[in-house]
């Protein structure tokens, strides 16, 4: 009986040691991130419309290469150029949902709602709110793709897919890479089939 006690009285100070420590790890992660640098939070976006583009701001070698591209409209309460000073270039992960591989489907942009890129924020043209104080974006992802070898070693592998062939919802998301603990990044954007227009 008496060891029983014993043991007892052991886990409940040991539980109330670990309860107490809970405060200062947490002070410790959070002075970990400041001191190695957490990622940025670059926004939330809602779609406002997905159609087929009829003239993506990509180079003319680029848009003959992959054929049809959606459009994907963006609005958001986030300045991606004020970021400029803490975020240097920004990319778009894209996959069907719920995005459990960040190239599962092929992106461009972001680019703003006038077609400016947006991929480094220090050389874009400073971004102004639209008439409803929001910012506007824009992403385009091809259509379809089908993989070709790579040339050489090290050359990056692009995916095979086909909207035409699903109607699976699809999931977006901004990122910035770099050298921080968390990559900088949006929360994750759903585009749901129901918007993306019939496709031939």
């Amino acid at each position: 009986m008496a060891d029983r006690i014993a043991c007892r009285t052991r886990d409940f100070v040991s539980n109330k040691a670990s309860i107490m420590k809970l405060p200062v790890r947490i002070a410790v992660l959070s002075v970990a991130c400041l001191l190695a640098g957490c990622g940025q939070n670059l926004g939330t976006y809602a779609v406002e419309s997905v159609h087929i583009a009829t003239s993506p701001p990509v180079r003319a070698k680029t848009a003959a290469y992959y054929g049809e591209f959606l459009e994907i409209r963006l609005r958001s309460e986030t300045n991606l150029t004020a970021l400029a000073d803490a975020v240097d270039s920004v990319y778009v992960h894209a996959d069907f949902c719920p995005l459990s591989n960040p190239r599962g489907l092929i992106a461009f942009g972001p680019y703003s709602g006038n077609g400016d890129d947006l991929g480094l924020l220090s050389a874009s043209p400073v971004l102004q709110p639209g008439t409803d104080d929001a910012f506007h974006y824009r992403v385009y992802v091809p259509v379809a793709h089908r993989e070709v070898r790579p040339e050489t070693s090290g050359q990056v592998r692009l995916p095979t897919y086909d909207l035409r062939e699903t109607k699976d919802d699809l999931c977006l998301r901004l990122f910035s890479p770099g050298y921080n603990i968390t990559d900088s990044r949006s929360k994750t954007i759903r585009v749901p089939a129901k918007m993306i227009p019939a496709l031939e």
